[in-house]
């Protein structure tokens, strides 16, 4: 019990209990920030989300809930707080956009 109530809640270390048997484990997610910032969104990163699925959607002239994760999920990693990627990938989206093809109805 002492070892459980002990773990800090960022530590990524859980206790798997099968039978009378329990062992402490940890989950190493370190170069897993990407997909953190997606599956467990921090209030800043979802108005970066919301921006990225607005602008995309106008982009490719469809509704946000049509959108499919290959047609924006880059852009987002690029845009989100703690990339360090911003100038860049600001540079390399637009030039991406301009050269996707267009759906015309």
């Amino acid at each position: 019990y002492q070892e459980v109530v002990s773990l800090d809640e960022r530590s990524r270390r859980f206790l798997v209990k099968q039978g009378h048997m329990s062992s402490v484990c940890q989950l190493d997610l370190r170069g897993m920030d990407d997909a953190l910032a997606v599956i467990s969104a921090s209030t800043d990163n979802i108005e970066i989300l919301h921006g990225v699925l607005d602008e995309s959607a106008r982009a490719e002239g469809i509704p946000v809930n049509e959108l499919r994760p290959e047609q924006w999920l880059q852009d987002f990693y690029d845009q989100r707080k703690g990339s360090g990627k911003r100038a860049a990938a600001s540079a390399d989206q637009a030039v991406q956009r301009s050269t996707r093809p267009r759906l015309i109805a």
